[in-house]
């Protein structure tokens, strides 16, 4: 049976192969997930990785632009290339604001390069994110978890994402985040949050 995260997989050829982020170069070690976000055209995939020269422990995130003929409406499609591009550079900005918590990953490299012919859509864009490779697995590999075991997880997102609300104060935030928005018990940000922050 195949694992749900790599139900459109077409990038495992590139497991072995070095690539170039930023001035970084990485060894793209095993194919972590791939999907495809058909409202961006992206074909996004994360790697679990090491950084030559010091062997440094990764994860590599890579978006790579789709032919946009995708995107059912032609007039979307540039406004969805500028949309996909707001997405990379905020979450660039997002590990950049959080790397001093002891619970987010630390960012090393990220860059906007241009795929070459052997890629899917030669010419489109690759946005790509190097960050440290955080300790343990993603909370839905666990098959028995506990009703106690998975409000402990859900706690602990929390605890992460007020966390991060503390560093508000020497984050510029335009617009400014409504008080009401913050994360608590109830809120279906943390279920948002939770998939990002595992990647599902």
């Amino acid at each position: 049976m195949i694992n749900h995260r790599l139900e459109e997989t077409t990038l495992k050829k590139l497991e072995g192969s070095v690539i170039h982020v930023g001035d970084g170069q990485y060894r793209l070690m095993q194919l972590f997930s791939e999907k495809i976000d058909r409202q961006l055209g992206e074909r996004q995939a994360v790697f679990f990785a090491t950084r030559e020269g010091d062997r440094e422990s990764s994860v590599v995130k890579l978006r790579f632009q789709m032919n946009p003929i995708i995107i059912n409406s032609p007039e979307d499609r540039e406004d969805n290339k500028k949309y996909a591009k707001e997405q990379f550079e905020s979450e660039v900005r997002a590990l950049r604001d959080t790397e001093r918590l002891p619970s987010t990953p630390t960012l090393f490299h990220h860059s906007i390069t241009q795929q070459a012919f052997t890629h899917e859509y030669p010419g489109g864009y690759i946005h790509a994110i190097a960050m440290q490779r955080m300790p343990g697995i993603p909370a839905p590999d666990y098959d028995d978890l506990s009703a106690e075991e998975q409000g402990r997880i859900k706690k602990q997102v929390i605890r992460m994402l007020r966390s991060m609300t503390c560093l508000e104060h020497s984050v510029a935030v335009d617009p400014p985040v409504p008080k009401e928005n913050l994360y608590g018990e109830d809120t279906s940000l943390v279920d948002e949050f939770g998939q990002d922050i595992w990647w599902e």
